[in-house]
């Protein structure tokens, strides 16, 4: 039976555990540095091995490490636990900067185990539609794409101050940039690799936070689209939504409506494709992929390269904030796509 340790019982680190449960894992540890986290998830989950410290975990042997602590701490936790010869999925995104990324790559490489970066929207049906029908060429070619994600941050955890949250720190690896960086990640496997990027990225409301709260980002694709997304952690009405104009006609995603449409331009009408998925599947579908990757009957969806790689959109796109100008993506080597 796989043994896997989750390192980080906030909330995603919870949604891990429990998902790994009813896929029928029972040898399960935890990490936190919090005794009231480890007391929770020992009571609620059932944990059989709860833990202050990765070294004191990683004394014992798992086939599978989940790295759900804030970004400023997944290369090193998850360095530690390749290490070990464990297997790992890091929450996105892989990190906060490039420190310790090239030593984590080999490493990787050296014990033959799997590296998979979690961007759970590779896993979300809805939006694997949208991309099945731009690589069937629904609308032709694509010339234009637009990405909203805005979310009001002291809503998300409504159980705690949201300053006291990671995503209110810098320092930690929080704010609108990283957090939201699925939006470039799920552009990147949709529309292809994006050649340079132009940002405006701050804090703009009255937040107290330190980290970021707003990002709007230009793209130039390599394909030659033009993509426009906008991240934010200070809107009141939730949206999490992409349109794409191509050549042949439209198409628009939806997150809270479910739904992709297309717009049929020779014809002028739109179909409508409707999902029922709780939020939850893309969750439970990563951690299910996870465990097939362990046990070798599948390869990462999303593998270190290719978060590297969404990671080097997040750097040049953090760059052109500071300097005002276009910058050019540079290269992961391996990405897989």
């Amino acid at each position: 039976m796989t043994k896997i340790l989750i390192v980080g019982c906030g909330s995603s680190g919870k949604r891990h555990l429990g998902n790994f449960l009813s896929l029928g894992v029972q040898d399960i540890g935890a990490v936190d540095t919090r005794p009231d986290r480890r007391a929770e998830v020992v009571e609620r989950f059932g944990v059989k091995w709860a833990y202050g410290t990765v070294e004191e975990a990683l004394k014992e042997r798992w086939e599978g490490v989940v790295v759900c602590t804030p970004p400023a701490f997944h290369v090193p936790v998850a360095a530690a636990a390749v290490g070990h010869g464990a297997h790992v999925l890091t929450e996105k995104p892989l990190s906060h900067s490039l420190d310790g990324v090239e030593g984590l790559q080999r490493l990787v490489k050296e014990r033959g185990v799997t590296f998979t970066t979690g961007y759970t929207y590779r896993f979300w049906p809805a939006l694997s539609r949208f991309r099945d029908l731009v690589l069937e060429g629904a609308i032709g070619r694509v010339y234009s794409v637009r990405i909203i994600f805005s979310e009001y941050l002291p809503d998300w955890h409504p159980w705690e101050d949201y300053r006291s949250f990671y995503m209110a720190s810098k320092e930690l690896g929080g704010g609108a940039l990283l957090d939201e960086s699925h939006t470039l990640d799920f552009a990147r496997w949709i529309f292809g690799e994006v050649a340079e990027v132009a940002c405006i990225n701050g804090r703009v409301s009255n937040l107290d936070i330190s980290s970021d709260d707003l990002a709007e980002m230009v793209l130039r694709f390599e394909s030659g689209a033009v993509g426009n997304i906008h991240m934010d952690i200070l809107g009141r009405s939730y949206q999490k939504s992409m349109k794409a104009i191509g050549e042949k006609g439209n198409l628009r995603w939806d997150y809270y409506r479910n739904q992709v449409e297309l717009y049929h331009g020779a014809e002028r009408r739109w179909e409508t494709f409707l999902f029922t998925d709780e939020r939850n599947h893309m969750f439970l579908e990563e951690d299910r992929h996870f465990l097939k990757c362990i046990e070798g009957k599948a390869t990462p969806k999303v593998d270190l390269e290719d978060g590297l790689q969404t990671l080097h959109c997040l750097l040049a796109a953090r760059e052109s904030a500071q300097t005002g100008r276009f910058v050019a993506v540079r290269k992961a080597e391996g990405v897989t796509g």
